[in-house]
């Protein structure tokens, strides 16, 4: 057992860069797999992306996920056995879950409005360049072909990375955030930002960063991985579907500004917010005590 918790955190680090790095050698194999030499790879990684096919999108997307985020956390927790009991499902309540739904559809026009505000921020040429890159990433991975692909992409793109990010993110960065500045907003919101950031999308950075203030708020109060876990879970569902459904007008999408969402809606957003969160808090403090 490693006692000092800098020290595991820093061979958490370096297990995430080992992830990191056994993905991005997987991900070029694929691509040299197809007869492109490695001097162009290197030079133009990211757009030969576009040669890969939306099945194998998604394999480099789970490679990425197991590799980086889910295997550390594992090892994480096998060396602080206390993190451990971060996935326990013991105290997961369903009457919590359900407050904790409401509680995260009542934000929705936040995080819209929040998208909206984003959209305003200048960007530089190489930000809307990887925008671009990314959106034609997306397009292509929601490009589906039947019911099984729908089901693998429930898998890959809304299943894995509930798990693994609300592990990562919530379980351990969060937690250590609140442990080092010794209180628990300023952990939460440290969190968010660097849950935001390392995804690397500009122009989605304050809808993530207030969707991880979400997360970590139901996961901050409940004291349990799994409802914030089906929460993001039916974040990223709920779209996957959406574009099984609606694909030309979802992935349309992408490509288009986001509306000012209408002011009596956000009024009555920010005042249901308040309320459930409110509520949330009361009634985790009520089943604590019990």
């Amino acid at each position: 057992m490693i006692k000092n918790k800098l020290i595991s955190l820093l061979y958490f680090v370096l297990f995430v860069i080992l992830g990191l790095l056994i993905s991005n050698l997987m991900l070029i194999g694929m691509i040299y797999s197809k007869g492109i030499g490695l001097e162009q790879i290197v030079s133009d990684s990211k757009s030969l992306l576009n040669t890969l096919t939306s099945q194998e999108l998604l394999i480099t997307q789970l490679c990425s996920q197991v590799f980086t985020l889910i295997i550390p956390a594992w090892v994480h927790s096998r060396v602080n056995p206390d993190s451990s009991t971060s996935l326990n499902t013991s105290s997961f309540a369903l009457n919590i879950f359900f407050i904790s739904l409401l509680f995260f559809l009542s934000c929705i026009p936040l995080v819209a409005f929040s998208s909206y505000l984003n959209q305003l921020i200048p960007l530089t040429d190489w930000m809307n360049d990887t925008e671009l890159q990314m959106a034609e990433m997306i397009q292509k991975m929601l490009n589906f072909q039947s019911l099984s692909d729908l089901i693998i992409a429930l898998v890959v793109i809304a299943a894995i990375p509930a798990i693994a990010e609300e592990w990562v993110f919530r379980g351990i960065v969060q937690n250590q955030f609140i442990s080092w500045t010794k209180n628990k907003w300023i952990g939460l919101l440290l969190a968010s930002i660097f849950f935001s950031a390392i995804h690397m999308q500009f122009q989605g950075f304050l809808p993530r960063c207030v969707l991880g203030l979400i997360l970590g708020f139901v996961y901050m109060n409940t004291g349990n991985l799994w409802h914030s876990i089906l929460l993001h879970f039916f974040n990223n569902g709920f779209q996957v579907i959406g574009a099984y459904i609606y694909r030309e007008e979802i992935l349309k999408q992408l490509h288009e500004e986001t509306k000012m969402p209408n002011p009596a809606a956000l009024a009555f957003s920010v005042m249901a917010t308040v309320f459930m969160a409110y509520y949330l808090i009361q009634k985790t403090k009520r089943t604590s005590h019990v």
